[in-house]
């Protein structure tokens, strides 16, 4: 005698980045959403989420060791080393992400290196010479530009670094002080050139001339020891560029 059927039952839903509500200003590039491409908005939301996760986990009160605890947990979770990790809502961030990665072809070590970057917060990394510092900013912020680039299909490894010069400038000039980043900065500007003109795609282009005209802006407000936010000093003819960029992006759907 038959027992009775089993009913098949779907699996839950993965979780998924919501891209209306999306921290995106915390990431360290300033990546405007409105001028990504449409399927890279998902993904680059999920970026967003794993950075405010690393950055509540750096600012969260209690112990360094907790708090690096906290930021090792959502590694294991992003390299799916730490089991049931989804039913975890603190390591959700990571869940997402590693999905959004593993979709699109994206960079595990360069995640993984923003994580490297808010364990050196939360130790109070003091650094003590220029390649130090570079270092850093690059692992703070080269992933994030990097992983925009990658799901517009710039895969190019000398196009690439030139974007981590571009996101290391922007780094330096907001998140430190004094005339040595402001110093590397303009160094790394200088390296990252134009990098708009070698890159196809208006989305990407419209990103790069945005984020090239903030940094320089910034630069300037560092040379001149000019009070407010670089955000604000944008020329008016790189303003005119980005809205014009935001508004080809819309047409194109």
């Amino acid at each position: 005698m038959k027992g009775p059927l089993a009913t098949p039952v779907a699996p839950p839903p993965k979780p998924r980045a919501d891209v209306a509500r999306a921290p995106w200003g915390v990431l360290v590039v300033p990546v405007c959403p409105k001028l990504l491409a449409r399927e890279a908005r998902e993904p680059m939301a999920a970026l967003a989420l794993f950075a405010r996760a690393l950055a509540e986990a750096v600012e969260s009160d209690g112990s360094a060791d907790a708090r690096l605890a906290r930021v090792e947990a959502l590694e294991l979770a992003l390299t799916g080393a730490f089991g049931p990790a989804s039913s975890r809502p603190e390591l959700l961030p990571a869940v997402i992400l590693r999905d959004a990665l593993l979709a699109t072809g994206g960079s595990f070590h360069d995640a993984l290196a923003l994580a490297d970057a808010a364990k050196d917060d939360i130790a109070g990394a003091v650094f003590a010479d220029d390649a130090a510092l570079l270092d850093h900013a690059a692992r703070a912020a080269a992933p994030i530009l990097r992983f925009c680039l990658h799901l517009h299909g710039v895969r190019e490894e000398g196009v690439l670094a030139r974007g981590d010069d571009l996101a290391r400038a922007w780094y330096l000039l907001r998140r430190h002080g004094g005339p040595d980043a402001a110093r590397l900065a303009e160094t790394a500007l200088r390296r990252a050139g134009d990098l708009a003109a070698v890159v196809e795609g208006r989305a990407p282009k419209a990103q790069l001339h945005r984020l090239r005209a903030l940094a320089r802006a910034a630069l300037a407000v560092k040379r001149g020891g000019a009070a407010g936010d670089a955000l604000t000093v944008v020329s008016p003819w790189a303003r005119a560029r980005i809205l014009l960029a935001a508004r080809l992006r819309a047409w194109a759907g």
